[in-house]
């Protein structure tokens, strides 16, 4: 933490990146309460809803892709960081699911763009100081998301509580523009210098020539089939985290009767976990390797959603709130660095797959919340599901080591 804080380019990511957990975690979960007691739908309709951003993983991968070929991403981030303000403020003003659901496929398909672009700044920015502990800086600096969605979800909450659900979320559209102010304070990342020194790496890794690593740049300008495969990975385990993420709420506060605001520190204490466990797998990943990590995160996650499906109580929640926050400490924590190094020559490109995976994950837990929120045994049976797409991830990631060192596999 000493070394981040002291580099003005890592703190500012970091200030930045707690800002946007606050402004994430002070949204969603008031979502699916939103669309069940403000307009009144079902819970089948709900994960319906999530189908609204169909289009953010196109949108998120085309644009990281078209993001590597410019000079400064800072531009981009603030348009992109206006267009979801604004559409924060006119979701809380619909006044209909159909406005709801208009307004959810205009905006949504561009949520995902400003955090691939986030660590894509910070990728170069890794790559331009030369840092021999990537996977530490990386993690310790996601973990600044975590601490804003430890604060994010009971100011939520509290605003929901005090003020209503459509005065919560409209007032979250101004928490979306707050993390592009440390943003703005940093200088720009010059991309030859973050090529050529990725590059570097990548050739004492792999052996390959430079020669090589130039003629697969063309020719890898859409990613290499283990991005892709990864990209896979990723969209299954993180599939059961947004099914977590719409039904959670329904389980603990329709279904268990837990208070409004005991809900919010059950949803906070997950990014508290994640304070320390992110910073500690970035270390043993720098020691044993990202994907020995990777697959330890997957399999608490399993844990976490065997938890969630067989709980009757807050003790239960509990322990699937904390299995989660491993989980996903280490699969967002260093889920992007892994991308990146798979495609080293497009930083802005493989966080947007990294992203876009987890975009896609809206979608398809919509589709299963459809399929299986309204059956009788509807939220632990979504739970399951969610264990065996864990599992099945765990059981791909081995597959996915083309670009990585040998102490990563």
């Amino acid at each position: 933490m000493a070394r981040v804080w002291s580099h003005r380019g890592y703190r500012g990511i970091l200030i930045s990146l707690v800002l946007s957990g606050i402004s994430v975690s002070s949204y969603v979960p008031l979502m699916s309460l939103y669309l069940v007691q403000t307009l009144r739908v079902s819970e089948g309709v709900v994960g319906l809803f999530a189908l609204t951003s169909l289009a953010s993983p196109l949108v998120g991968i085309l644009v990281g892709r078209f993001s590597d070929r410019l000079s400064s991403r800072l531009r981009l981030l603030v348009v992109v960081g206006a267009w979801l303000a604004l559409g924060r403020v006119a979701m809380g003003l619909a006044p209909t699911f159909g406005v709801a659901v208009v307004v959810g496929i205009a905006f949504g398909a561009f949520a995902g763009i400003s955090a691939a672009q986030v660590f894509a700044l910070l990728r170069e920015l890794l790559e331009r100081e030369g840092e021999p502990r990537q996977a530490t800086v990386t993690s310790t600096v996601r973990t600044g998301y975590s601490l804003g969605w430890a604060v994010g979800p009971v100011l939520g909450s509290l605003l929901a509580a005090g003020l209503g659900y459509r005065t919560a979320l409209a007032v979250s559209g101004v928490f979306v523009l707050l993390p592009l102010i440390p943003l703005l304070q940093l200088r720009q990342v010059e991309k030859g210098s973050a090529w050529a020194s990725s590059n570097a790496q990548t050739n004492a890794e792999t052996g390959a020539s430079t020669s090589t690593q130039a003629g697969g740049r063309e020719r890898g300008s859409w990613g290499s089939r283990p991005l892709w495969l990864f990209a896979v990975v990723c969209f299954l385990a993180l599939t059961g985290e947004s099914l977590r993420l719409t039904y959670l709420p329904i389980l603990a506060v329709d279904r268990l009767g837990i208070p409004l605001w005991f809900f919010g520190v059950l949803v906070s204490v997950a990014p508290v976990v994640e304070l320390v466990a992110m910073p500690a797998a970035g270390a043993l990943a720098d020691r044993f390797g990202l994907k020995r990590v990777l697959l330890g995160g997957l399999l608490l996650g399993a844990g976490g959603f065997a938890a969630f499906a067989t709980s009757s109580s807050f003790v239960g929640l509990l322990v699937g709130q904390f299995c989660n926050a491993c989980f996903i400490a280490v699969l967002l924590g260093l889920g992007v660095s892994y991308a990146q190094r798979l495609h080293p020559n497009g930083a802005g490109f493989a966080a947007s797959v990294f992203f876009a995976a987890q975009s896609l994950t809206i979608a398809s837990a919509g589709l299963l919340g459809a399929a299986l929120a309204d059956r009788p045994a509807g939220l632990p049976e979504l739970f399951f599901t969610a264990l065996v797409l864990n599992v099945c991830a765990a059981v791909l990631l081995p597959f996915t080591s083309r670009a990585a060192a040998p102490s990563e596999l």
